[in-house]
This record gives structure tokens, sequence and C-alpha cells, in this order.
């Protein structure tokens, strides 16, 4: 597991030297392992993610693949050819992850903590509310 909490396979490469082409193929998933709460809003964030990244779920796996063309002023060398596709590859994957990953956090801090902030706000209203009612009831807050 890296930094990226991104699962990521071995690059698979494709080499067509007569087309001056290298495919690369990297296959992803996203690990939810360190982030335990995410279970409490899985069903609804579940159905969000499949409508807008196609996908069910953070630890579904994906499959990458960008190409490197060779440049028709350009020599033909499969290693640089290689280390090209593959950067485009994880390029990909790492834009892919960041989007869905802020996709995430807005959904829990915009939907639910949001939420969670009204209803404490709430709560502290009525708080001190009934506290400045027992005081008017009693004349002192803390008598009861």
């Amino acid at each position: 597991m890296s930094k990226t909490n991104i699962k990521m396979g071995a690059p698979t490469y494709i080499v067509k030297p007569e087309d001056g082409v290298v495919v690369c193929q990297i296959t992803t998933s996203g690990c939810d392992d360190n982030f335990p709460y995410l279970d409490l809003w899985s069903v609804k964030l579940s159905k969000k993610l499949q409508k807008r990244f196609n996908i069910g779920t953070i630890m579904r796996e994906q499959t990458f693949t960008a190409v490197a063309r060779l440049h028709k002023d350009d020599t033909w060398d499969e290693v640089t050819g290689k280390r090209i596709a593959e950067s485009k590859c994880k390029r990909q994957i790492y834009e892919f992850y960041c989007r869905l990953y802020s996709f995430v956090i807005d959904e829990i801090l915009h939907n639910d903590i949001a939420l969670f902030n009204q209803y404490a706000d709430n709560l502290m209203y009525c708080y001190n509310r009934e506290t400045r009612h027992l005081k008017e009831l009693t004349g002192n807050e803390d008598k009861y």
C-alpha cells in the first residue's frame, strides 16, 4: 500500500515496434480499510459512486490504459516507450482517484457533516433556551 491509499498492480505492456506503439495497462483499486467510518455512508455513497464513476465501491478494481506513440522524428526505443506509457497511465490513475476521493470528501463534508453540525447547533440552542427557562422558573439555573 502506498501513501496514496491505492493498490496498484504491476504494469503490463503491449509493444508494437512496427507501429511505433507501446501500450501500458495497470490494474488498481482504492482501499477503504483505513476509513472504517465510510461503512456508515456505504449505501447512499455507493449509489452516488455508481452514478458518477461507474463503480459501487472505492475498492473496485479498475484497469487503466495509456499509449505511447513514436514521433516521426524520433528513433525507436522500447524502454523509453514503456516509461512514457507507464507515466501516462499512472497520471490517469492519480487523476481518477483524486477525483474519486475528492467526491467522497465533498459528500461527507457537505451532506452528513453539515447535517450533524445543524443538529449540534439545534441542540445547543435548545439547551440554552431551557437553561434560560429554568433560570426564570427558579431564579437559579443550578438549583435543579
